[in-house]
């Protein structure tokens, strides 16, 4: 159990961050209307086309997606149980802010992250108090 909550947090990021990236994150929709004889409008069509974020911005669009990766994989780092706490803790805090700052468009899809870090931050604490 312990071992799947370390990767949970680096998982659910980056599952994130490829669906922002390749996912329809954009759409346009245009209206087509043509005036008939009598003068009144007929409309004729109506066009809607979604892209991606990678398809409007390219490689670019991925830089400020990297960032909650890097930032969730931190724990993994950790040497020791107090290390990965600390980590886990740092990770949890950066990410929690990221996901403020952003909530009304990408961050909520990172929240499952910064539970998932949250979590192991407990855990880590409850398994440094039975030893």
């Amino acid at each position: 159990m312990r071992r799947f909550v370390c990767w949970l947090a680096p998982v659910w990021t980056m599952a994130a961050s490829v669906y922002l990236l390749f996912g329809p994150t954009y759409t346009t929709v245009r209206e087509s209307v043509a005036v008939g004889p009598d003068g009144t409008n007929i409309r004729t069509g109506v066009i809607s086309k979604s892209q991606s974020r990678f398809e409007m911005q390219g490689w670019a669009a991925a830089m400020p997606l990297l960032i909650p990766v890097m930032v969730s994989v931190l724990p993994l780092f950790g040497q020791s149980s107090r290390g990965r706490q600390l980590l886990s803790l740092a990770a949890a805090v950066i990410l929690t802010m990221f996901c403020l700052l952003l909530i009304v468009s990408i961050g909520i899809f990172y929240t499952p992250g910064v539970i998932a870090l949250i979590i192991q931050v407990w855990q880590q604490k409850t398994l440094r108090s039975a030893v």
